[in-house]
């Protein structure tokens, strides 16, 4: 209800300022090179809680797309390096329909930091416990 307020009483234009995960591609998309971006009545997008959908598959004719780029990453050292492939399937899965995907997670044990002084890091290393991380 105030967002739908905003929308119809705003009477001018206002500035936001960008945040989160895609803050840099915001800011290149709007040309918001200071940080903020201008919003108009018409720029605010206002979710309802009603979806109209056509009875497929929810996002099946991108999942589509999605699951050829995703074996495209899958197949390439390089990309693997730059994308997360595991969110990437999450996500995909999602789009077929799949809400409880996370359910079949291999239970991965944490990795608990230690401190330790260069001496002994050398020692240990030397001995063959502690390789460096992400090789």
């Amino acid at each position: 209800m105030f967002a739908l307020n905003t929308q119809q009483f705003m009477q001018e234009d206002t500035f936001v300022k960008i945040t989160g995960r895609y803050a840099q591609r915001l800011m290149m998309t709007h040309n918001a090179a200071d940080g903020y971006a201008r919003v108009t009545p018409q720029d605010l997008d206002i979710h309802y809680g009603v979806l109209s959908r056509d009875g497929s598959v929810p996002g099946s004719q991108g999942a589509q797309f999605m699951m050829q780029m995703f074996d495209v990453i899958a197949t390439n050292p390089i990309l693997l390096q730059a994308f997360d492939a595991t969110r990437i399937f999450s996500y995909i899965a999602q789009q077929f329909g799949i809400r409880n995907v996370d359910d079949f997670r291999h239970p991965t044990p944490g990795i608990t930091p230690q401190v330790m002084g260069d001496d002994q890091v050398m020692q240990q290393a030397q001995a063959g416990n502690l390789v460096p991380f992400g090789v």
